[in-house]
């Protein structure tokens, strides 16, 4: 017992596929339908995909977001700078 802290850390995980796309399988098990079957279908397709680049969905998020709008950012908003010219 003095290890319990010791898989913290890790995501959670549903046999073989990721906890975050359990919501999508709860949908489908709950609500049967060709419609929430795709769509089941490919929320594990993206978390298959992403998984596949080690990225969870934080990172990858944080990486799409660098990808399009560059890797340096403003401190401050565009309304808010004062520009003195």
């Amino acid at each position: 017992m003095k290890f319990m802290w010791r898989e913290s850390g890790r995501s959670v995980r549903f046999i073989i596929f990721d906890g975050r796309s359990s919501a999508a399988l709860l949908i489908y098990i709950v609500h049967w339908s060709w419609i929430t079957f795709y769509i089941a279908a490919s929320v594990l397709a993206f978390f298959a995909i992403i998984e596949r680049f080690n990225y969870t969905l934080p990172v990858a998020r944080r990486k799409a977001m660098v990808l399009l709008l560059g890797k340096m950012r403003r401190a401050r908003p565009w309304w808010r700078q004062k520009y003195y010219s």
